[in-house]
């Protein structure tokens, strides 16, 4: 709940004249059904997902929150900051339960590898500036980088490859 209401603090309406369909109640409802669907998708993301179908269900939801803050941005003025960290969040969560990477997951977890534990898991994805992530994403992607070669698959190398540079390539690195 607490989240929520974090969240729905960044909803500031401009004090120019706001186009009319932002004042309609289908929109208003919308807005609610949006900050509504963010409980669901952190409980979800604060368990483990031991089956595809949970996975799967995580995926979805993440997808469908972002989907639906996308779809209320204009009327709401939801700051960019705020879809990146959600957009983000959603790469993350689908990269690490693809059927390429989740394997690796495991190893990674077993073996607490802390470079690919500081690049998926911290707090990291979630703050700093666009300069201090991609700081996070050489060093730690290449630590990481060096674990996943020698300890998972290659395909988990491969997928690892293409998350890290299309992630540099959106923070612009």
């Amino acid at each position: 709940m607490i989240i929520v209401l974090f969240l729905a603090y960044f909803f500031s309406f401009s004090d120019a004249a706001p186009d009319k369909s932002c004042l309609t109640p289908e929109f208003k409802k919308l807005a609610a059904t949006c900050v509504e669907g963010l409980n669901p998708l952190f409980a979800e993301l604060q368990k483990p997902q031991n089956n595809e179908a949970e996975k799967i269900k995580l995926i979805n939801l993440c997808e469908n929150s972002l989907n639906c803050f996308k779809s209320i941005e204009k009327c709401a003025e939801i700051p960019k900051e705020i879809i990146d960290s959600a957009e983000n969040i959603c790469s993350l969560t689908k990269f690490l339960n693809s059927p390429q990477f989740s394997p690796c997951v495991e190893i990674i977890d077993s073996k607490k590898d802390k470079c690919s534990r500081k690049l998926f898991i911290g707090s990291e994805q979630i703050k700093g500036d666009r300069k201090e992530k991609c700081e996070i994403y050489k060093t730690n992607g290449d630590c990481a980088r060096k674990f996943i070669s020698s300890s998972c698959s290659k395909e988990a190398l491969k997928a690892f490859e293409t998350f890290r540079t299309e992630r540099t390539k959106r923070l612009k690195c």
